[in-house]
């Protein structure tokens, strides 16, 4: 069902290149994106996955294959990036580095110039004003290699010849969203963020020219106190309740 109000006064890429659409965020980024009636191509490893998300264009490939990559972005206008690694695999690169780095350039190549890419607080500049418990949490769950990983591919995007926005979320539940997220643009905040949340602003930000050129954190609401005085940001595409609940809600 398309959400008309924003769908009719906002433009929205016609097709839009999901990664990672099968994981806990990206898949509400795809229910997001059937919502407003935008094309919905997902990147796959293997193509029975992507039958849980409806009406998709399912493309097999794997994002540490940078030939994969650039099938997949072929024809799209856009790209949303939801990938990342749980655990630190032995066998293969991350895709917090290598495989957004590769859909990046595939993006470049193919004029996909919108990037949409949800990374993670604890990346880059955000480090150093981390609390200490939560540098410890880091560290004791082994997470350093993923944030190291996001850094260089957060750089990547940023130097990339892209329309490109970068969403640092801060701890992710799957809780629902009930109300509008918090975002700061040059500003301090932590605590939790739903994945439904960032999925929100991640499609926001596809039609937000506010957005880019930015490095967005993402609270939820009740998260407010955490941002510390930091000025709000406010998207050009204003937030709405979603018409009807995102799978696994």
């Amino acid at each position: 069902m398309a959400h008309p109000a924003l769908a009719a006064d906002f433009w929205f890429p016609r097709r839009v290149l999901v990664a990672g659409a099968t994981g806990r965020t990206g898949r509400h980024v795809v229910a997001r994106l059937q919502q407003l009636g935008v094309i919905c191509r997902v990147l796959v490893r293997a193509i029975a996955r992507a039958a849980p998300l409806g009406r998709v264009e399912a493309v097999q490939g794997d994002v540490l294959d940078a030939a994969q990559c650039r099938t997949a972005v072929e024809g799209c206008d856009a790209v949303v990036s939801a990938i990342g690694d749980y655990k630190i695999p032995k066998d293969r690169p991350l895709v917090d580095g290598d495989g957004v780095i590769n859909l990046a350039d595939a993006a470049e190549a193919a004029g996909a110039r919108r990037f949409v890419l949800v990374s993670s607080l604890g990346s880059g500049a955000s480090w150093p004003w981390l609390p200490l418990p939560v540098k410890w949490y880091f560290h004791l769950a082994g997470a350093r290699p993923l944030l190291t990983a996001k850094t260089r591919s957060d750089a990547h995007v940023r130097a990339a010849k892209l329309d490109w926005t970068i969403l640092w979320p801060a701890f992710l539940t799957n809780r629902p969203m009930r109300a509008a997220p918090l975002l700061t643009a040059e500003g301090r905040g932590g605590g939790t963020t739903s994945r439904q949340a960032v999925a929100d602003v991640a499609v926001r930000c596809l039609a937000s020219d506010n957005a880019i050129g930015r490095t967005l954190i993402v609270v939820d609401p009740a998260m407010g106190f955490t941002l510390r005085g930091s000025p709000r940001f406010e998207l050009d595409v204003p937030w709405q309740a979603w018409p009807a609940p995102s799978p696994g809600a």
